[in-house]
């Protein structure tokens, strides 16, 4: 009997602790200690699978500059005002394959939004501004420049939805200089006409501003890391300082909804230094 009532108290002490738990973790459990990154599963099967998927998408993320709009789905709002109906959404509006040798090399596929609205005609301004001009620029000073550049321009749109999104890569190598490699992205609501925030898609995906930003802050720091022992056996890599303002949520502003549901944010550090480091995050 009096193995029993011992038995008994046993019992209910585990299911009093296995209840403490529970609330614990339902009060206490912070969502940046977990990688529930997609909608699909919580278990740990389920998560790797993710990131698996995930770094796949990241490893595939140059393929696929194919310079043409894709829609990965049929269902859209599609009663944005065209400029020209003849044309998509997005399309190649400066296409330029031409070399002159000792001078230059260029290879440009300009896009540009095919829609009569205030923000896309700002997004096709300074698309103009920032990669066309840099093209006539080349052209321009072609017969009195001493140094060779090469100049390539490639891009990749897509539909998800009523999101129209837009990547731009330009990679620039001019004369002795290390090459660069510059991405900008855009994202539209065709439905509201409206740019597309990262908050915005941080609530799509159903995740929270500190789940991500934690993700963020663990990859770059391997990334860091590594780059660091490269550098250390005397390779130049390019160094990522993990404490940069430049990885917080609120000042990220290259990113784009790309194929299979996946938001990709960009670290371009060529838009600023001459590097061709890029990092990529996959959500």
């Amino acid at each position: 009997m009096e193995k029993r009532l011992i038995l008994y108290a046993v019992i209910i002490i585990i299911c009093i602790i296995s209840i403490g738990i529970g609330i614990y973790a339902t009060f206490f459990y912070e969502d940046g200690d977990t990688d529930k990154f997609m909608i699909g599963g919580n278990n740990n099967t389920d998560n790797e699978q993710i990131k698996q998927e995930q770094e796949e998408a990241k490893n595939k993320f140059d393929s696929l500059f194919i310079n043409a709009l894709t829609y990965t789905s049929e269902n859209f709002n599609n009663s944005a005002v065209r400029k020209d109906s003849t044309k998509d959404l997005i399309y190649t509006s400066n296409q330029i394959s031409k070399t002159v040798q000792g001078k230059y090399s260029m290879n440009l596929n300009v896009p540009t939004f095919n829609i009569n609205s205030p923000v896309a005609n700002e997004i096709n301004e300074e698309i103009e501004n920032i990669f066309v001009t840099k093209a006539t620029s080349i052209l321009v000073n072609a017969e009195t420049s001493t140094e060779y550049v090469i100049y390539n321009i490639d891009y990749a749109g897509y539909i998800n939805g009523n999101i129209l999104s837009l990547v731009i890569k330009a990679t620039l190598k001019e004369g002795s200089n290390p090459q660069r490699i510059m991405y900008l992205g855009y994202n539209y609501n065709l439905q509201t006409g409206t740019k597309i925030s990262l908050n915005d898609y941080i609530a799509y995906k159903n995740i929270t501003n500190t789940t991500l930003q934690n993700r963020i802050n663990r990859e770059i720091q391997e990334i860091s890391e590594q780059t660091q022992d490269l550098n250390d056996v005397g390779f130049s890599v390019y160094t990522r300082d993990p404490n940069s303002d430049m990885y917080k949520l609120e000042n990220i502003t290259n990113y784009f909804y790309g194929p299979d549901d996946y938001i990709y944010i960009i670290f371009a550090y060529g838009n600023n230094n001459y590097t061709s480091e890029t990092d990529v995050i996959v959500f």
